[in-house]
């Protein structure tokens, strides 16, 4: 199989992917235009070799850092992109796979690599995506772009962890329609730090943020991923704990569906009208430490999401579910909904506690919430028993027959290099 592998600035004829039945692993890429490298008959100076090369990096900045406005077209026999079928393929049904890898470091350039590949997946008919993720995190307008672009995509998506995805990592995972792991995945610690220039100490680095600035920064986080839990099927209150300590849960599972809650403090004695358990934790609390999965705060944060209010979202079982788990002004800022989807989150006030099982004292809040792959399923975050660990396994899981790999290419990865602390 091959795939184009050209420049971001749009060339004047586009080569379409060609979905086979071979993955590229292995396969050699040659660009468009481009013959295999051969003898040559000249060479140039050095001096001009050296020119050239600076002139290449400074096209590739500007092409890549200046998108393409969406719908633009690539040529003069270039066609608009597809609509959406009436139905979405799911798994078990995707013939033509696309394979969307994040590695490393998430950043604007990361952002807007990942729009790039998502709309050539859509419009060379790929019948669902997949975001294979490998992830410390990143800085957070960048990640939150990507959150926005899966939760518009018309395909159905699929979160691969493989096989960290820390920080931002992790709340692109809790984007996707579904997720499946790698052995030994591990998705969390989604802890929000600010750096910058300490002006007393006159050094780069981690810099003191006052509680009120701190609240106020991880509402857009908190929002994106309670919206993620409401569309996907996750609990609300345990997403929280990726993001922000003090996130104290007990588990319990609905007999007749298996639906597995996590009850604060309050919804438990609304259910069963006693003190909550203190003990063995599900998940053995660590000290929390800001690590280096830690995002970057940068103006884009401050933007609106691109989520509808819904007003059929709970405010009240919102209220009681978050009390003592989230302060006063971040609630404040949360109950108008900036939710794309309705909760399902039962009123556990009015719940019958025969209706559920007691399954133990989930987290304790005293650290952000990482799990690994078989803690993730036992909290329900992927519906899949098994592990996925090469791309064989992942066709076969989603029935594909075709799968076609759309890496970052040679020419972002340069100047997210270049760019690299700007």
């Amino acid at each position: 199989m091959t795939m184009s592998r050209g420049l971001v600035s749009n060339p004047p004829t586009r080569q379409r992917a060609h979905w086979t039945r071979r993955s590229l692993a292995g396969v050699r890429r040659v660009s468009p235009g481009c013959a295999p490298a051969g003898p040559t008959t000249h060479s140039l100076p050095r001096s001009i070799l050296r020119l050239l090369r600076a002139t290449i990096a400074t096209l590739l900045t500007a092409s890549l850092l200046a998108a393409p406005p969406a719908g633009a077209q690539d040529g003069p026999n270039a066609t608009t992109t597809p609509a959406p079928p009436a139905s979405v393929p799911g798994p078990g049904q995707m013939k033509n796979l696309a394979v969307i890898t994040i590695d490393g470091e998430i950043n604007a350039i990361t952002s807007t690599s990942f729009k790039r590949r998502l709309d050539q997946a859509i419009d060379e008919g790929a019948d669902g995506v997949v975001v294979e993720i490998n992830s410390p995190g990143g800085e957070v307008g960048a990640f939150l772009e990507i959150c926005s672009e899966i939760k518009k995509c018309p395909l159905y998506t699929i979160a691969w962890v493989n096989d960290t995805a820390y920080s931002g990592g992790a709340i692109i995972a809790l984007s996707c329609d579904e997720m499946v792991l790698a052995s030994n995945a591990t998705l969390g610690d989604a802890a929000m730090i600010q750096l910058g220039i300490d002006l007393e100490k006159n050094q780069f680095g981690l810099l003191q943020m006052e509680p009120t600035e701190r609240e106020k920064m991880i509402v857009p986080l908190i929002t994106e991923v309670v919206d993620s839990a409401v569309q996907n099927g996750y609990d609300e209150v345990i997403v929280v704990g990726f993001v922000q300590l003090g996130v104290e849960t007990w588990m319990i599972e609905r007999k007749r569906d298996g639906k597995r809650f996590f009850l604060s403090e309050r919804e438990y004695l609304d259910l069963f009208d006693r003190e909550p358990p203190r003990g063995k934790l599900l998940v053995p609390s660590a000290q929390s430490v800001v690590s280096s999965q830690s995002e970057f705060h940068d103006d884009r944060l401050d933007a609106p999401t691109d989520v509808n209010p819904d007003p059929d979202f709970d405010a009240d079982t919102w209220e009681r579910a978050t009390s003592g788990i989230l302060g006063e002004g971040t609630k404040s800022e949360l109950r108008s909904g900036h939710f794309s989807a309705q909760s399902s989150r039962p009123d556990f006030r009015e719940a019958n506690p025969d209706d559920f099982t007691y399954l133990g004292y989930a987290t304790d809040g005293k650290s952000l919430l990482t799990l690994k792959e078989g803690q993730l399923r036992q909290f329900g975050f992927t519906p899949y028993d098994q592990a996925i660990d090469n791309d064989d396994q992942l066709k076969a899981y989603v029935g594909a027959t075709n799968l076609a790999r759309l890496d970052q290419t040679w020419s972002e990865s340069l100047v997210g290099f270049m760019t690299q602390g700007f």
